[in-house]
């Protein structure tokens, strides 16, 4: 299981697998966060609660990496690590709760890749396929 990264002209797209629900958006966090920034260069320093809502499963990953890319927008964080990721079903009402755990962005420190300004819905997908969970998803760089 995990991400592979996918030929796109000028964005960078990759596709997750995972068996679990939890483990897809794991990893997807995981893919986003290299995407941004080498995660064994990124210290265990700091950490966000994430909370987030979305009205299926596909608008709640959407969500979920937009509030990583909100993180180093707003906040000048990039992430190597998630921990406690939990996803609440309420009568077809998602939510995922879960903390983030990097650091401060620093160049002298870290190997920075691409500044991510979005995720794009064009050719986002998330469905189980088989008794795998299966993502596919654009980041805007």
């Amino acid at each position: 299981m995990g991400f592979t990264y996918l030929e796109h002209t000028a964005d960078v797209m990759f596709c997750v697998r995972e068996k679990t629900l939890e483990d897809l958006f794991c990893t997807a966090a995981l893919a986003c966060f290299d995407v941004m920034a080498d995660p064994s260069t990124v210290q265990d320093k700091v950490y966000r609660q994430v909370s987030v809502r979305g009205d299926s499963i596909a608008d709640l990953l959407f969500n979920f990496l937009q509030e990583i890319i909100y993180f180093k927008d707003a906040d000048g964080l990039v992430f190597c690590s998630v921990d406690h990721l939990e996803i609440q079903d309420d009568d077809n009402h998602y939510g995922l709760s879960c903390v983030l755990r990097g650091d401060v962005i620093d160049a002298k420190k870290q190997i920075l890749r691409n500044d991510v300004k979005a995720v794009t819905l064009h050719q986002f997908v998330v469905e189980l396929r088989g008794n795998e969970w299966y993502a596919q998803i654009i980041l805007d760089i």
